[in-house]
This record gives C-alpha cells, sequence and structure tokens, in this order.
C-alpha cells in the first residue's frame, strides 16, 4: 500500500517497482523501490537502504525512531525485489527466498525469530528469512499482511486475515484476531501470472489476463457500504481486454493491457470521471493514455506514458 502522498515520488522509478506486477521474474533490475505507509526502501545492485519510521523495525536495522537520511541495510542480505507494507517490508534475493523484517503482530513476517524489543510490540529489527521452504518469483505486501508468487504460479499468503486477504478460510488467531503467521496456500491453489496487494485485499492477474481478487470489498450493496467481511473467495473482475500489469491501492486497483489501456475498479481513483466513483465491474481509465507503468496509492493513481509523462487521478 503506497500513501496518499508519495504516489508521485514512485513515477521515476515505476518500472522497477514491486507494485506494478508484470509477470513471474526476479531478474535484478538497476533499482527497485516500494513504498510502505510511514516508510520507504530501495534496492540496487549495490545496496538496500530504508528511510522514514522505524519504530517497529521496518528499516531493517532494529527498532530506531526514524532516520530521514537512507540507512544501509546489513550486506550479508542481498535482495533483487523489496515489497513494502504498512509496518513491515519484504524481500526476495537471487534464489527466490524470502526476507522480511519490521512489525509481526499477525505474522505478517512469516518467521518464527520475533522479539518484543519494539516497545513490546512483536517485531524483527533486520531482515530474517520467511516462509521457510518456499521460493518467490514475486512478493506483495499490505497492512499487516504478505503474499508470494511462486514460479509455478501458485500463491501463498501469511499474516493478517480478518477480511479474507490471505485468500484462505483458516481458523488461526492472533489475540483473537484471524491470521496465519505460516504461509497458507491462496485461492486454492489457483495459477496466476502476477499479484498485488492493496490495504486488505489481494488482486492477481491469471493466465488468461483476467483479474481475480479476494479479501475487503466494501462496495456498495443494496444501496450502502457495508462493513469488512470475511471474504477469501477469489472473484472474478472480467471485463477487459487481457491485463498484462496490476497494481493494487486502498479500496481500489488498477490494471493495464498490453497496449498500455488502463482499467480500474474498486473505491475511488478511477480515473473515469467525477461521476463514476465506485464500480464492481472494471471500467476503462479516460483521455486515450497509453501506459508502459501504473502504480495505485491509497487514494490515488499515477501512470506513467510512452513519452514518460506522468498522469495521475484521484480524489
Amino acid at each position: 500500500m503506497l500513501p496518499r502522498n508519495l504516489s508521485l515520488l514512485l513515477l521515476a522509478t515505476l518500472s522497477a517497482c514491486g507494485r506494478d506486477s508484470s509477470g513471474p521474474s526476479i531478474k535484478p533490475l538497476a533499482a527497485r523501490l516500494d513504498l510502505g505507509a510511514r516508510h520507504g526502501c530501495l534496492t540496487t545492485t549495490a545496496s538496500l537502504v530504508c528511510w522514514g519510521q522505524g519504530t517497529e523495525g521496518q528499516l531493517g536495522i532494529g527498532p530506531i525512531s526514524g532516520d530521514t537520511t537512507p540507512v544501509t541495510l546489513p550486506s550479508s542480505v542481498s535482495l533483487v525485489s523489496i515489497a513494502a507494507g504498512a509496518t513491515h517490508t519484504c524481500g526476495l534475493d537471487e534464489s527466490g527466498a524470502a526476507w522480511c523484517w519490521g512489525s509481526d503482530t499477525y505474522g505478517e513476517l512469516g518467521s518464527d525469530a520475533v522479539d518484543t524489543s519494539c516497545g513490546g510490540i512483536a517485531c524483527v529489527g533486520t531482515p530474517v528469512r520467511a516462509a521457510t521452504g518456499l521460493t518467490f518469483t514475486s512478493l506483495a505486501a499490505g497492512v499487516s499482511f504478505t503474499c508470494g508468487l511462486t514460479a509455478n504460479g501458485t500463491v501463498y499468503c501469511w499474516g493478517l486475515n480478518d477480511t479474507g486477504q490471505l485468500g484462505t478460510s483458516n481458523d488461526v488467531t492472533c489475540g483473537g484476531i484471524r491470521c496465519s503467521p505460516a504461509p497458507a496456500l491462496a485461492a486454492g491453489g489457483a495459477k496466476f501470472g502476477a499479484i498485488a496487494a492493496g490495504q486488505q485485499h489481494v488482486c492477481a492477474l491469471r493466465t488468461d489476463g483476467q483479474a481475480a481478487c479476494w479479501g475487503y470489498d466494501g462496495l456498495l450493496e443494496d444501496g450502502r457500504h457495508i462493513n469488512a467481511q470475511f471474504l477469501p473467495e477469489v472473484r472474478a473482475r472480467t471485463g477487459p481486454p487481457p491485463l498484462v500489469r496490476i497494481s493494487a491501492g486502498g479500496y481500489h486497483t488498477c490494471a493495464a493491457t498490453e497496449q498500455g489501456d488502463a482499467w480500474c475498479w474498486g473505491i475511488d481513483a478511477l480515473g473515469a470521471g467525477a461521476s463514476v466513483l465506485e464500480s464492481v465491474r472494471p471500467i476503462r481509465v479516460t483521455g486515450g493514455h497509453h501506459f508502459t507503468s501504473i502504480a495505485a496509492a491509497r487514494f490515488t493513481v499515477c501512470g506513467l506514458d510512452s513519452n514518460g509523462t506522468a498522469w495521475c487521478w484521484g480524489p
């Protein structure tokens, strides 16, 4: 989940951002950037740095109040991709192994190596191996949960599951709240080519280029907004041509076709004019722009067109 006021920061590295998922690959790029609620991390071929709030260890150097200057993480872990959640961070090394650090209140780190050095909050201040026994081609992190896409297209998720964002009906609880500290097979083992995590939901692209989502919905039912429900079942979002990249924001998701046409669904930032603020089905973003990259934030969306021009929409 990307904070609203940092959307433009991301545009300089949209092509390298894990939020704009375009298929399974862990090929090292020159740089990969992702932003959490109040922190950001950047991995390059030379180093991994993080900055911002660090009270729950999300900067990877132990619990600290924060740092406006990027701090370098231990050189013992070399990551080729990064995914920042609200108060935790995860990344992949070249072998596809996942490493996580930060808050672990609901098992979002997928590791047993947890302490309480963050003011009594369960956390890990430095990178630890997550989801042991599994390897991934990409990761996506939301608010207190993480999901990983494997090479064969299956998805595993761990962490908070109060609205079904893990794509499973497991009944494990953390302090009375539904969760899964261990990786759980999502969506009944369905196969996907890309995943994206929003605030409390996950959307993925099927092999036929159509989108499927699970977790919080919150759209109108009988003329009123529903409260958060436990909805782990996969729901298809049919309508647009085959999609090749996808990005999830707060309560909305946007995706683009091979030609760069953008489609959005959910609540806010749909890009279809001021009169269309909600849609269960994907609707086409107006303006005739063709985007090479797209990134959804909490309330907004920004895209980069083939000329390198940034376009943004939302409240």
